[in-house]
């Protein structure tokens, strides 16, 4: 009698896993089907270095006009960069003045040099920027 219960149990769970697989059907059909929307595509800077305008399909002008884009989000990245920097070292040296440990002369010297280095920095990105286009 056991032998029956383990069998029909046995083929009620062959069964389940039947309709689990055949559940699944509708899914793998989807997702083999075709994407119906086109990929992103990149989209071609109007003016590439020198300031020349890029045409269509050219390659060279492409990338020129990519390098100089690039060259100005580094350029970004590295003032943002050097903004927080800045800042964390103020509120560094504004909690060392608070607690004692430095002078006013201390912290209005670090806010000085942080705007000094801050415009020269902008300035080398800006010329670097414009050297290109």
């Amino acid at each position: 009698m056991t032998s029956r219960f383990k069998s029909l149990g046995a083929k009620t769970r062959r069964l389940g896993e039947r309709f689990r697989h055949a559940a699944l059907v509708p899914f793998v059909a989807l997702a083999c089907h075709p994407a119906m929307a086109e990929l992103p595509t990149l989209v071609t800077p109007t003016e590439g270095v020198n300031g020349t305008t890029v045409a269509n399909g050219d390659i060279i002008g492409t990338s020129g006009a990519i390098f100089k884009a690039i060259i100005a989000i580094v350029v970004l990245v590295i003032c943002a960069w050097f903004f927080l920097q800045a800042m964390a070292g103020t509120i560094s040296k504004w909690k060392e003045y608070t607690n004692g440990r430095a002078a006013i002369g201390d912290m209005k010297e670090y806010i000085g040099m942080a705007v000094v280095m801050g415009v020269f920095i902008v300035m080398l990105g800006t010329y670097a920027i414009s050297s290109l286009g």
